[in-house]
């Protein structure tokens, strides 16, 4: 199930460099990637009730959402067959570019949907509403007030970001 987990994350972040290469004539940086992911995998729980990346390490930083193995991998510029990932013109940004195509056959059509309409709202780093994101997520919101003081970030889980069965809530807790 984990190496099914990564191919749909890989193939996610494939087609989201893609459609930003396409869009904006640039490759998409990592902050912003961490924005869509996040945006797209919990409005997808609010949706169905489960995930659909399924990272179980999301944390709420000051400036948004992060999952933290993902902020590694891109800090230590690990790709994958599916993109890489490179330093910026400024040392402190990485950029993602797409290798090939995404394989739509990890990404259902509603999955798509969702991710362009996030796409649209977010992919313009200019928009107030892009500089204000993380407060618009229920679930970093629950997180950075959770936090202790001092601390810089807090483990965000996806049951803070709506209502869910109990059975849900002990299935997610335990992964």
């Amino acid at each position: 199930m984990e190496g099914d987990r990564r191919l749909i994350l890989n193939n996610t972040i494939c087609y989201l460099a893609k459609e930003h290469k396409d869009r904006f004539s640039k490759p998409i940086t990592a902050t912003k990637l961490y924005r869509l992911l996040a945006f797209y995998d919990f409005s997808h729980f609010r949706r169905t009730g489960y995930p659909a990346l399924f990272i179980y390490d999301y944390q709420a930083w000051k400036n948004g959402t992060i999952s933290a193995s993902l902020y590694i991998e891109m800090r230590e510029c690990r790709g994958t067959d599916k993109y890489s990932v490179s330093i910026g013109r400024n040392d402190n940004v990485r950029e993602i570019s797409n290798i090939g195509l995404a394989d739509l056959d990890y990404i259902s059509s509603m999955q798509l949907r969702l991710l362009d309409s996030w796409f649209y709202v977010l992919g313009d780093s200019s928009t107030e509403y892009y500089r204000g994101s993380p407060r618009y997520l229920t679930a970093w919101r629950v997180a950075w007030h959770r936090r202790s003081k001092g601390s810089s970030y807090e483990p965000m889980s996806y049951t803070d970001e709506c209502p869910a069965p109990k059975t849900l809530h002990a299935y997610l807790e335990t992964r």
